[in-house]
């Protein structure tokens, strides 16, 4: 069991960094901010060492200052980003 935040970033980071052959990432929340940033580099570098990365967001919380990194991860060959709830802006 995870008790802190500090202790779940830390095991999503490992994790993804451990993975061979497929990342599904759900997150209902997810911010500009120091630990959505290292999420971010996390699946990044498991899509740069060939992993199939699948990400998807609600974006009822997802901030408009997410949409030029959520594109960036988009555009890698290895990571599809969806959004649920996709609000008409986007």
């Amino acid at each position: 069991m995870l008790v802190n935040g500090r202790d779940a970033l830390a095991a999503r980071e490992l994790l993804a960094d451990a993975a061979e052959s497929t990342l599904d990432v759900q997150y209902y929340i997810w911010q500009y901010d120091a630990s959505g940033c290292a999420v971010f580099n996390a699946l990044r570098r498991a899509a740069d060492r060939g992993v199939r990365v699948r990400l998807l967001l609600d974006d009822n919380n997802s901030s408009v200052q997410l949409d030029i990194l959520l594109a960036e991860l988009d555009s890698h060959p290895n990571i599809s980003v969806r959004l649920f709830n996709p609000f008409a802006h986007r």
